[in-house]
């Protein structure tokens, strides 16, 4: 019974995942998801609390590894990071920018309904949310690089820092947005990689590469 109850979830995110694809979440029919997945609209209730409820399951494989991204990088922040001066180089950022360009492509269509299609759900601010995260784990970076580089400087407003990472996932966005092809994508990619690198450098005052060498 556990199996067979285990499919029918399965089909009832598979035909919500195509009824949010196509109307979005505010759109979406709990009537015709169950239809196409071949059950009454009652029997979607023995699974699913309401249709957010359905919406954040269906989203969850890219939600959750996004969030598990963010909480490992915080850790690396405060553990080894700056121990790991090697994390600190151009290559290891240009080689992130290529996981994330991967991540996107592996994942459009995901995202495409989690960016553009999700507002009236529990993850219409997800995008914000993704903003302050980041904005987070930036400030704790700043701190625990002033313990460790005293001449750094890093009493980088909040503000500025929330727009520095404002920017670069409105960058990603527009990669969704534009439908950039994978191979494309690697280069945009890398290249704002580049500009956010030195970019961040002249923030701080500092020289990243010099700093690995001590």
């Amino acid at each position: 019974m556990q199996v067979l109850k285990g499919k029918a979830r399965q089909r009832i995110m598979e035909s919500a995942l195509a009824e949010f694809q196509e109307k979005g979440f505010q759109n979406a029919s709990m009537r015709c998801i169950a239809k196409n997945a071949g059950f009454a609209v009652g029997n979607i209730y023995n699974y699913f609390r309401d249709k957010n409820e359905l919406f954040f399951s269906v989203m969850e494989p890219i939600t959750q590894p996004l969030n598990d991204y963010i909480e490992k990088m915080i850790e690396k922040i405060k553990d080894d990071m700056f121990t790991d001066r090697e994390s600190w180089s151009l290559k290891k950022h240009r080689d992130r920018a290529g996981e994330v360009a991967l991540f996107i492509h592996e994942n459009r269509l995901l995202l495409e309904i989690l960016v553009f299609k999700s507002h009236g759900s529990c993850l219409e601010t997800y995008t914000d949310d993704v903003i302050e995260k980041y904005t987070d784990m930036s400030m704790v970076f700043l701190k625990r690089a002033g313990e460790f580089f005293p001449t750094v400087r890093t009493d980088v407003s909040r503000f500025t820092v929330h727009s520095i990472n404002s920017i670069m996932v409105t960058y990603l966005i527009e990669l969704l947005m534009h439908k950039v092809p994978y191979k494309k994508m690697v280069t945009y990619m890398d290249e704002i990689m580049i500009f956010m690198y030195y970019g961040w450098q002249a923030v701080m005052d500092c020289d990243f590469e010099k700093l690995i060498e001590k």
